[in-house]
């Protein structure tokens, strides 16, 4: 059975849009891995308004990439030039890697040697999206404290969300889970006991070099909390105007950085 030429033509515009619209951001994220420079922004920036734009409700996004590449698949036998073919197999390729790469990252990474958690990380995907949408559009949709660390290494903190109400939160960085509603503070609660040199535990990412040490110190204000063992740093980092995340920092060299 023929496919209706007017299908031929919309599945054809359709694969070639997503392509023009994924092609370049997977590109410029793995060229901002290798080499952290402007051009690389300038070189996303069209494509990325579009994407944060609909980032604020992510499931648009979810089903624009799902859609585009079902578009690709379906234009795929209808297209007969060689270099139309390779720019859609291009485009199918930076889609199926889009969500492996858009990845939300708090306003700082662990310095070489150390290991950084992500206590308040995206759960899935359409999170990912949402909170890269707060980054580029300066959203700060949660506030966070430090509350402190117990006995158990565990560490408490709260949560302030538009909307919701205020909400305790325990996280034992050693059990390698996620944060758990708490429900009240311990009475063996340990005070903050702040570590002045854990700003050298984390690093920003940024350009030029030469504004990384004010950055950092921007997006990692104390206090830095230290728990009872001394092998671990809680903080709340921030993007300046942007969301604010709970992380914790290892103390020890002799760990690994991992999400």
């Amino acid at each position: 059975m023929s496919v209706p030429a007017k299908f031929q033509f919309v599945t054809k515009v359709a694969a070639i849009a997503a392509t023009l619209l994924f092609l370049p951001l997977s590109a410029g994220f793995v060229l901002h891995a290798w080499l952290l420079s402007p051009v690389v922004s300038w070189f996303v920036l069209p494509p990325m308004f579009v994407i944060t734009s609909m980032g604020q409700v992510p499931w648009t996004l979810c089903l624009v990439l799902l859609m585009g590449m079902l578009a690709i698949i379906a234009a795929w036998r209808h297209v007969k030039q060689r270099w139309l073919r390779a720019l859609l197999f291009a485009g199918l390729l930076s889609m199926a890697a889009f969500p492996f790469l858009y990845r939300y990252q708090p306003a700082v990474t662990a310095a070489p040697g150390h290991q950084l958690l992500l206590v308040t990380g995206p759960d899935s995907f359409c999170d990912h999206v949402r909170r890269q949408s707060e980054t580029f559009w300066e959203i700060r949709r949660c506030e966070y404290e430090i509350i402190g660390w117990d006995e158990d290494e565990r560490l408490f903190y709260k949560a302030r969300c538009d909307g919701d109400s205020e909400q305790l939160w325990a996280y034992q960085p050693d059990a390698r889970t996620g944060p758990e509603p708490a429900a009240a503070i311990p009475d063996t609660l340990y005070p903050i006991v702040s570590l002045p040199e854990a700003i050298d535990y984390v690093q920003a990412d940024v350009y030029p070099p030469s504004a990384e040490e004010s950055v950092r110190r921007l997006s990692f204000p104390p206090p830095w909390s230290v728990s009872p063992t001394g092998h671990w740093v809680a903080a709340v980092a921030r993007h300046v105007y942007g969301p604010e995340d709970v992380i914790v920092v290892s103390t020890s060299e002799r760990q690994t950085q991992r999400r």
